[in-house]
Parts: C-alpha cells; sequence; structure tokens
C-alpha cells in the first residue's frame, strides 16, 4: 500500500481538500545528481498535488493526515499508464515495418502506437475514477 501525507486545505460537508508533495524516488538515491531521471525531476515545477477525498476521519483545515491507495490499484494503474502505450508502440511499429517497410514506417507507426495507447489510458482512467481500488483513503 503506498502511503502519503498530505495538509488539509478545505473542508466541504464530508469531502476534504487535501495537499500532497510529490516526491521522486531519486530524492532517496545517491546518483541524483548524475542521473537523466534525477535531473529530470528537479525540472518539473509542480510539487503539490489537490484532490478531492471523502472526509472519513472528520479531519479539519490546517491538520495532517495519512492517505493510502490500495496495491492492486497502484499497479493497475501503472500497468494502464506505461505498459499499454509502450506495448502498443512496438507493436504498431513491427506492423508498420512488415507493411510499408523501412525505417521511417516503423518510427511513424511507433509514434502513432504510442499516442493511441496513451489516448486508450486516459479513456480508461476517466471510467476508473468511481472504483474504489483507485481511490486514496
Amino acid at each position: 500500500m503506498a502511503i502519503e501525507r498530505a495538509l488539509v486545505l478545505e473542508v466541504h460537508g464530508d469531502q476534504a481538500l487535501i495537499q500532497t508533495q510529490r516526491r521522486s524516488a531519486c530524492q532517496s538515491c545517491q546518483l541524483e545528481n548524475s542521473c537523466g531521471q534525477g535531473l529530470v525531476s528537479k525540472m518539473s515545477t509542480e510539487r503539490s498535488m489537490e484532490l478531492w477525498l471523502d472526509n472519513r476521519l472528520g479531519a479539519q483545515a490546517g491538520q495532517t493526515v495519512t492517505i493510502s491507495i490500495p496495491d492492486e490499484g497502484l499497479l493497475q494503474a501503472s500497468v494502464l499508464m506505461f505498459v499499454i502505450p509502450l506495448l502498443l508502440m512496438v507493436v504498431v511499429a513491427a506492423f508498420a515495418m512488415q507493411l510499408v517497410g523501412g525505417d521511417l514506417a516503423s518510427i511513424v507507426g511507433g509514434v502513432v502506437g504510442l499516442l493511441f495507447g496513451f489516448v486508450i489510458a486516459r479513456k480508461k482512467s476517466a471510467s476508473m475514477h468511481s472504483d474504489v481500488r483507485f481511490k486514496p483513503i
């Protein structure tokens, strides 16, 4: 289970607006300054994320709470956002290479497959908002 600390910003009825600080795995790695991923994560300007959650604890604005996401939901979301687009990129690139031939066809096919994978992931993730497996608690 992924666990994060969050600050309660507002409370309206049975909902609370919380703010979490985005952290990269690079922050705990000794190679953070010499790795490309570490440099990319430092360039990110968005360091916090806000979302509305059910206020089961009766938390008040200004309090710090701990939120968690079930492992099953985290794993499925990771597969949806990373594996499906990459798989489609490879499959469509290989198909374009066989159909048309040449590197350019493979590159264009790969880009089309990747973009199509992201479209599928976005549409599927929109339908998962009401699924309790993906909701932070």
